[in-house]
């Protein structure tokens, strides 16, 4: 089954007059929950990039639906940093993360982050490091859609304050084109969901599990249509109605 599935894959593809001119020139079979165990596994990696033209991103709020291949470095510094410790100031912090897609259905990534402040009032700045893995599995990967389910473990910065716990969130992430379904010109739905747990001491009114679901449209220069956020805290053990939902630009 899987030699069938890579030579499928190698089939090139058969592209109309209106066909986005950067897809892929190789099709790419589909992957879906029902050939999960069967398919995608040891093929080489690969992107999908849909006829249709519509993209599918990595955005700022929503979490990323696809496999990545990716090595970066960011620095940032805030000048103010008034919430949670306004005593620190400025925040300066700086990660380095790789992600490697092993083959069609699964990803790993590292993650390294060093925080450094300045205390505003003089006296003893703190510093410290901390780290995350990943996991990333593909669940569906098709021309209409993608779905992937991921793990993360991010370790505490016990030199910062109120930074004691382990978060360990998992995600469900899709993806779905909006040009086939509803005719809306290189236009994708993003949406994710995550349970966040938080392990280890907590101090008294830290947050002790999160429930996060984001939606998104996007067209393909990256303008938003319209987003929606919805976030809620609960106290480990308890489970309470997710709140109403708020929009945001």
């Amino acid at each position: 089954m899987l030699a069938s599935g890579a030579a499928l894959a190698q089939e090139p593809r058969a592209k109309s007059a209106d066909s986005y001119s950067g897809a892929s020139e190789v099709a790419l079979s589909d992957l879906t929950l029902g050939n999960f165990f069967t398919a995608g596994w040891g093929e080489p990696y690969a992107h999908r990039e849909r006829a249709s033209g519509t993209p599918d991103m990595a955005l700022l709020r929503v979490q990323t639906n696809f496999l990545e291949r990716e090595l970066r470095v960011d620095y940032v510094h805030t000048s103010e940093n008034k919430v949670p410790t306004p005593r620190f100031s400025p925040l300066n912090s700086a990660d380095a993360l790789i992600a490697y897609g092993l083959d069609r259905r699964w990803m790993v990534e590292v993650v390294t982050n060093y925080a450094f402040n300045d205390v505003s009032n003089g006296g003893q700045g703190a510093s410290g490091a901390n780290g995350a893995a990943v996991l990333r599995f593909a669940l569906i990967d098709t021309e209409l859609t993608s779905l992937s389910a991921q793990v993360r473990v991010d370790s505490p910065n016990r030199s910062l304050p109120n930074n004691t716990q382990t978060s360990i969130p998992y995600a469900l992430a899709g993806f779905n084109d909006l040009y086939p379904l509803l005719g809306l010109y290189r236009t994708g739905l993003y949406y994710s969901f995550v349970y966040q747990e938080l392990l280890g001491h907590d101090n008294l009114g830290q947050t002790q599990n999160d429930v996060i679901c984001d939606v998104s449209g996007e067209e393909l220069d990256g303008d938003a249509h319209a987003g929606l956020r919805s976030v809620h805290h609960f106290p480990r053990g308890e489970l309470h109605h997710l709140p109403r939902r708020l929009w945001g630009g």
